[in-house]
């Protein structure tokens, strides 16, 4: 998803030209800006899924920290993959990482973007 502005000039009685901005946002492109509409649509879309309360708080909650590491940048597949590896250097434990990116994934997948997801880390287990 990438967000675009297309331009639009209309022409008035008195001659005047206005302008209008018209945000859009393509589906299937290479990249895409999170924006807080789309985390308020995202939070609408795990609701109607009848997802708990406080399933639907931890998601928003690690899309939000997600947002603000990246700066409102465009969003690669690169971004969400240093994303992971920020949360390993600062010392989160393996299944805190998972969970973080399960809900990263949850909107990706939200937003069709597959392509975006991040394999999570595999935990070994002991016999």
């Amino acid at each position: 998803m990438l967000a675009k502005k297309i331009v639009y000039s209309l022409l008035s009685k008195g001659g005047l030209f206005f302008t209008l901005f018209f945000p859009i946002i393509y589906v299937g492109g290479k990249r895409m800006r999170l924006t807080n509409e789309i985390i308020k649509k995202f939070k609408e879309y795990l609701t109607d899924s009848d997802k708990s309360a406080y399933t639907v708080e931890k998601y928003i909650r690690d899309v939000v920290k997600f947002k603000e590491y990246a700066c409102d940048c465009e969003i690669e597949k690169e971004t969400a993959g240093e994303y992971k590896n920020y949360l390993i250097r600062n010392g989160y434990s393996v299944r805190s990482i998972n969970s973080i990116l399960s809900s990263v994934n949850a909107l990706f997948e939200f937003l069709n973007r597959n392509d975006l997801k991040v394999k999570t880390i595999k935990i070994q287990r002991s016999v």
